[in-house]
């Protein structure tokens, strides 16, 4: 999925600055790989039973399990600072580009959106193979590398800060949402996947929507730099509040735990 969003600005921002109708173009495109996907999925095989109640199913419902309450709510702070981030760049750095920097072009838009998204998708096979509470940690850290590397690049007019940036944010991106998945996916029943997965979608395309919207109509008033740096220290909070959740909770979970203590019964404790 984050690999298709740096792929997709990628292709818009070129398209943007090679084509002379770019909107005509990106959508033909979308609209292909749309009718590629059902007739791919029409010919796949289900892998659940089916029973009745198809049409109901389809209404949206949000289910958090008890088992995993805990672990749900110890990734929030991880999932609105790691969705946040991708928002930045796919919402905000095209004004960026062009208002800071004096960038105009598409292609520089549409590479400096791919970078992050890019880098998740690759950053999550490579923290695959590690256990998911150091992927989670190491994630949300290079999260707030990557967002602070960004406003020093904002602050400085240095765009390679920006794009170094960039990198460092896609691949905690990657890492922490993998992990969380990966901590969670594995206590929940078959029947709960759909209600557990739309809480956690739902939560994370609110991170990914709302602090851009309220930062657009912010940045009339305030300006754009004050507000970018406004979103900026915003998600570096969430992320800070991340790392030490799941700092505390790795902590927790490497102490072992004292073996319980063995009853002994001595001859002279025995009744007669």
């Amino acid at each position: 999925m984050a690999g298709g969003l740096g792929i997709g600005a990628l292709v818009t921002g070129a398209a943007v600055q090679f084509t002379a109708d770019a909107n005509l173009l990106i959508f033909a495109i979308l609209t292909g790989v749309m009718i590629l996907g059902i007739v791919f999925v029409s010919f796949t095989s289900e892998t659940a039973v089916k029973r009745p109640g198809a049409v109901r199913s389809l209404t949206p419902r949000l289910s958090i399990p008890g088992k995993i309450r805990r672990e749900f709510a110890a990734g929030l702070p991880l999932h609105i600072a790691g969705w946040m981030f991708p928002a930045f760049f796919l919402g905000l750095s095209p004004v960026l580009l062009r208002l800071h920097f004096a960038l105009d072009g598409g292609l520089v838009a549409g590479f400096t959106a791919f970078l992050g998204p890019f880098s998740a998708a690759v950053a999550t096979f490579a923290f695959g193979r590690h256990p998911a509470r150091h992927s989670s940690l190491a994630g949300v850290s290079f999260i707030l590398l990557g967002i602070l590397a960004v406003l020093f690049g904002i602050n400085a007019t240095w765009l390679p800060a920006v794009w170094i940036g960039a990198v460092l944010g896609g691949i905690g991106f990657g890492g922490s949402f993998g992990g969380q998945i990966r901590l969670i996916a594995p206590h929940i029943q078959p029947h709960q996947r759909a209600g557990v997965f739309a809480s956690i979608y739902a939560a994370a395309y609110l991170a990914f929507s709302l602090p851009v919207i309220i930062a657009g109509q912010l940045a009339p008033v305030w300006g754009l730099v004050p507000t970018l740096l406004a979103y900026g220290v915003t998600l570096s909070a969430f992320a800070a509040v991340g790392i030490v959740i799941q700092a505390v909770l790795l902590k927790s979970e490497s102490t072992p735990k004292p073996a319980p203590a063995r009853s002994t019964v001595t001859a002279s404790s025995r009744p007669d």
